[in-house]
């Protein structure tokens, strides 16, 4: 009975990791994210903007629910400041998908994404939880903890996603 609970034990840490997704499902996952929530986040500034809140350069707080681009939906929350000049914009914002599908593939779970830009440096940071899968069949959940740091030096990644080490693991970097 001990030989059994000791091979137990000791195959539990592979089945965790053989469902890691792939490299290339990550990155995906990544792309799907990204384009996703820069469009939902530009239609939440715009939705704000129009229902005459305040008009550019401001702060606005963002409260927005819509569909995406071939169904589901996506809900961002939080603040978009672009007050002071045009080089300078901060935002700190939530954005939930719920089934929302586009041409990259399906998004459900959500992701905080910041971001300070001010005419010389720009930060950003993900964090959150994505489930995705393809049109294809594949799929992937995947933790997002990322920051970009882009000075007029050097651009540095770091952090991970999807359980990889973004540059080292994903060669996400400079130049990549």
């Amino acid at each position: 009975m001990k030989v059994s609970k000791l091979l137990v034990l000791a195959l539990v840490p592979l089945a965790a990791c053989s469902s890691q997704p792939s490299k290339q499902d990550s990155l995906q996952v990544f792309a799907a994210a990204t384009v996703a929530m820069s469009t939902a986040q530009a239609n939440a500034v715009t939705s704000a903007q129009q229902a005459g809140v305040l008009r550019a350069p401001a702060v606005l707080t963002l409260n927005f629910t819509g569909t995406c681009a071939l169904g589901g939906g996506v809900t961002v929350s939080g603040s978009y400041d672009t007050s002071g000049n045009a080089a300078r914009a901060v935002f700190d914002t939530m954005t939930s998908f719920n089934d929302c599908k586009d041409a990259l593939g399906t998004l459900d779970g959500s992701l905080r994404w910041t971001s300070t830009t001010d005419g010389t440096k720009f930060s950003a940071t993900m964090s959150g939880e994505l489930e995705w899968s393809s049109d294809g069949g594949k799929s992937a959940s995947c933790d997002f903890d990322m920051t970009i740091s882009v000075d007029a030096t050097s651009v540095r990644y770091s952090g991970s996603m999807c359980g990889y080490d973004l540059e080292a693991d994903l060669g996400i970097r400079p130049g990549a």
